[in-house]
C-alpha cells in the first residue's frame, strides 16, 4: 500500500535521479584546466592533482604543459593571451612573480588571493620574505613555490682527488678554478646560447658585489653607469672568461650542453639553482655532488646570494564563481607541509614553508636547504622580479654580448640606461 513513507523515498529517488544521473546540482563534475610545468616535473605535478581529486568529490583537474620549452619572457606573454580568452586556464603555474606578476596582474584576469590568505591560514603559514614576492598594491596574487639560492654544484670527487675544498672567499673561488683549469678540467661549466640564463648568472656576481644597490639599478632609482659596484661584479664574472676558467665558446653552447659538460666529468662547477637536483636524480652520474654559495666580491654587501622564489600560481578571474573555492583548495593542497616534502624528495624544490625535514629528503637538498636559512634575508631576488619584460631580454641578451667579448662589462651598463630610457618613452 502507497503509504507516506513510501511517498518519501519515491521523492529522494527522484531527487537523486534529477541531480545526480543527470549531471546536474549536487553531483555535477567541476572542471579545473590547470596549467603547470612539464619535463621531468610533469611526472610529479601529474600525481599531485590526482591525489587532490581522489581528495574532493566531483573535482576533474585538466592538467596542460603549454609553456613547456618556451624562454621565460615567451611564457609570460603566452600566460598575459591565455588570461583574456574565455577558454583560458583556471590555476597557473608560472615564473611571474615581481614585476612580471603585476604584468599579469594587470590584464585584471588575476584573482586576488588576500580572502583565502585569511580563510586557510597561508599569511602565517608561508615565509614572510615569500609573500613579499607575491604583494604589491596592498593585495596578495599569488602564493609562492620554491625557496631557492643559486650556487656551485661541484663534482666532490674531482676535489678529493685534487685535495681541494668549497671556497669562502672570491679569491679563493678565483685560485680554486685556476687549479681546476691546471689540472685539466674546466674551472665551471656556462652555456649562454638559449639566452636566459646570462641575466640570472651575472646577477648573482652583481649582487654579491652590490647588494640592494644592485635592485636600486633595476627598478630606475639609480643609473646603471653610476654603479661601480655593479661593474666590479659584471668585471668578475667577464674573468671568468678571460682567464680561461670556463668551456670555450660560453655562447655557443646551451644550458643543456653546459650540464652535460659537468655531468660528463669535463667541468668540475657548475652554476645552478635547487632545480638542478632533479636533473642530477634524473643523470644519476658517477659521482657525488655538493654545493656551496659563492662567496661575495664585496664582504660588506647586504645580499650574499641570488635566489627568491621560482614559481607563483595563480587563479585567474575566467574561473567560474562556483569553482573558486576549489581552486583555492588546490593551492592549500600544493602549500601542504604534506606536499611540500613530496616535492623536496621527488624533485629537490624547498617550498616556503616549515616542512617535515625526513631522513628520505636527499642530502644535497638538505644543503640547499640549509643555505636558504643561512641566508633567507640576504637574498636577493629574480632579475624578472624587478626587470619589466623587455628590459630583462635585453640584458639577457647583453651578457651574452659581453661572455662573447664583444662588448665590454661598462658597455652593458651604458645600453641597459638606454633601454631604459626608451622603455619609459614607449610605456
Amino acid at each position: 500500500m502507497f503509504n507516506e513513507k513510501m511517498f518519501k523515498l519515491v521523492v529522494v529517488f527522484a531527487v537523486l535521479f534529477i541531480f545526480g544521473f543527470t549531471g546536474s546540482g549536487i553531483a555535477q563534475k567541476h572542471e579545473l584546466t590547470v596549467w603547470g610545468y612539464g619535463g621531468i616535473s610533469k611526472p610529479f605535478w601529474e600525481k599531485i592533482m590526482h591525489e587532490f581529486e581522489m581528495r574532493t568529490p566531483n573535482v576533474k583537474i585538466k592538467y596542460e604543459t603549454p609553456l613547456q620549452g618556451l624562454e621565460i619572457s615567451q611564457a609570460l606573454q603566452k600566460v598575459r593571451i591565455a588570461l583574456q580568452s574565455e577558454a583560458g586556464p583556471n590555476v597557473v603555474f608560472s615564473d611571474a612573480v615581481g614585476q612580471s606578476l603585476r604584468e599579469l596582474v594587470k590584464t585584471k584576469n588575476v584573482l586576488s588571493l588576500d580572502n583565502a590568505y585569511r580563510k586557510y591560514g597561508w599569511d602565517n603559514k608561508i615565509y614572510q620574505s615569500a609573500q613579499e614576492s607575491v604583494t604589491f598594491d596592498q593585495k596578495k596574487w599569488a602564493i609562492p613555490l620554491d625557496m631557492e639560492v643559486v650556487g656551485y654544484f661541484y663534482n666532490k670527487n674531482i676535489f678529493e682527488k685534487l685535495g681541494l675544498s668549497t671556497p669562502d672567499t672570491i679569491d679563493a673561488f678565483m685560485n680554486l678554478l685556476k687549479t681546476l683549469t691546471n689540472a685539466g678540467y674546466y674551472g665551471t661549466a656556462i652555456g649562454l646560447r638559449a639566452g636566459w640564463p646570462s641575466a640570472l648568472m651575472a646577477s648573482e656576481y652583481m649582487y654579491i658585489s652590490a647588494g640592494t644597490e644592485y635592485i636600486a639599478v633595476m627598478e630606475g632609482r639609480k643609473k646603471w653607469v653610476d654603479s661601480e659596484k655593479c661593474l666590479k661584479g659584471l668585471k668578475v664574472f667577464r674573468s671568468l672568461v678571460d682567464k680561461g676558467y670556463t668551456n670555450p665558446f660560453v655562447t655557443g653552447i646551451d644550458y643543456n650542453q653546459a650540464r652535460d659538460l659537468f655531468f660528463t666529468e669535463k667541468a668540475a662547477t657548475i652554476l645552478e639553482g635547487p632545480w638542478f637536483i632533479s636533473q642530477i636524480k634524473e643523470t644519476k652520474p658517477e659521482f657525488e655532488v655538493g654545493f656551496f654559495c659563492l662567496p661575495p666580491i664585496n664582504p660588506d654587501t647586504d645580499i650574499k646570494v641570488l635566489g627568491g622564489i621560482g614559481t607563483s600560481v595563480i587563479v585567474t578571474t575566467q574561473t567560474k564563481f562556483e569553482d573558486r573555492e576549489l581552486a583555492f583548495q588546490l593551492l592549500d593542497f600544493v602549500i601542504s607541509p604534506y606536499v611540500s616534502e613530496k616535492y623536496a624528495v621527488e624533485l629537490g624544490a624547498i617550498n616556503p614553508i616549515d616542512f617535515p625535514v625526513t631522513k628520505e629528503i636527499p642530502p644535497l637538498t638538505r644543503e640547499i636547504a640549509q643555505a636558504i636559512k643561512m641566508y633567507g634575508k640576504a637574498i636577493g631576488y629574480w632579475p624578472v622580479y624587478y626587470l619589466p619584460a623587455p628590459l630583462f631580454s635585453k640584458l639577457n641578451s647583453l651578457i651574452q654580448g659581453m661572455m662573447a667579448k664583444k662588448i665590454s662589462p661598462f658597455d652593458v651598463l651604458k645600453k641597459m640606461d638606454e633601454a631604459r630610457e626608451q622603455y619609459e618613452k614607449l610605456k
